[in-house]
């Protein structure tokens, strides 16, 4: 263990050739003060296997990790507790809607087999963890207009949810709760089954900024409609049923794009990226062969390639999606 960090993920840009995707989207989301979201940085990789010289495979995201020390790092109070139960939530045998108890439930048992709902704790806590997480799920489902409404505020900070999810609009991520019932972190901060708060923690964005595919409702991340993200994530489908919950939500996409905030706008956001390619540049080509220069381009497989990050006009998706937002009514 090093300075709290027991472990660390390491990714390949094999998808990203402005090797920045993910980069943007975990900084943003902290620049906006969501601080629920991943550490993380680039770093140089080399691979050495017996008496063979070291392999260099170029650059490189260090991603933290979530678990449970991932909670404990965070500053004192933010969690409020670090003794709850942590679940990593995507499409395995079916989709993590929250929408029914349908899917695989399991401890995590590092045997590389995915699960749509997987604890992240000891397996002695599992059962309990999986009760906490039924009734929350059967509550989100069940529950009349007027309930939901008083439940969902006395369980989560609905604002800090709701401008989570906007990050999580705003950069594209399709492959998400909403839209596809995949990659997202629960962690509810005690062991009661009912007394609690919930915290939704983003995962997973590689595959952002008009990098994208058909899936679920969705054909253009760019253009998409917010308010119509996706059709299968029932937190956020019950949630934009309440016109005070859109206004935070829209004003929260907003805040992202105007310019004067120098978030997301097309500016600070080109400016952004070239600062970190121009450091990573030198070390891109590698003894692979493969992934050996930036350039502005989404991912080869995706539906959409004309996006462009660093290239101004109608074609840009910084400027598409501010488009879209601004929109919004």
């Amino acid at each position: 263990t090093i300075k709290g960090i027991r472990k660390v993920n390491l990714k390949w840009f094999k998808d990203d050739p402005c090797y920045v995707r993910e980069l943007f989207c975990y900084d943003l989301f902290r620049r906006y003060g969501i601080w629920t979201a991943a550490h993380d940085i680039y770093c140089r990789l080399w691979l050495k296997v017996g008496n063979a010289a070291p392999a260099y495979y170029g650059v490189y995201q260090m991603i933290e990790p979530i678990d449970d020390e991932f909670i404990e790092r965070r500053i004192d109070g933010m969690f409020g507790s670090e003794d709850g139960f942590l679940w990593k939530c995507g499409y395995a045998d079916g989709p993590a809607d929250l929408n029914g108890l349908d899917g695989s439930w399991s401890v995590d048992l590092d045997n590389g087999v995915n699960y749509t709902y997987e604890f992240k704790g000891d397996e002695e806590d599992f059962e309990t963890a999986k009760a906490q997480l039924q009734d929350f799920i059967l509550k989100l489902q069940g529950k009349g207009e007027e309930s939901f409404y008083k439940w969902i505020k006395e369980v989560c900070d609905v604002e800090f949810l709701l401008k989570t999810y906007a990050v999580n609009v705003a950069v594209g991520m399709c492959d998400d709760h909403w839209n596809n019932g995949n990659n997202f972190y629960l962690y509810f901060n005690t062991t009661d089954k009912l007394k609690y708060k919930f915290y939704f923690l983003p995962y997973d964005y590689d595959n952002t900024l008009g990098t994208s595919w058909h899936i679920g409702v969705m054909s253009d991340p760019g253009r998409q409609d917010p308010y119509n993200w996706g059709d299968t994530g029932l937190l956020m489908e019950r949630l934009m049923r309440f016109e005070e919950f859109r206004t935070i939500y829209r004003t929260a996409l907003q805040e992202l794009v105007a310019p004067e905030n120098k978030l997301m706008d097309i500016d600070a956001s080109i400016a952004r990226i070239k600062a970190w390619q121009e450091r990573v540049s030198p070390y891109v080509s590698n003894d692979t062969g493969e992934d050996m220069s930036i350039y502005d381009q989404a991912a080869s497989w995706g539906n959409l390639q004309n996006y462009k990050l660093m290239t101004k006009g109608s074609r840009n998706y910084f400027e598409v999606k501010a488009q879209t937002i601004n929109s919004m009514k």
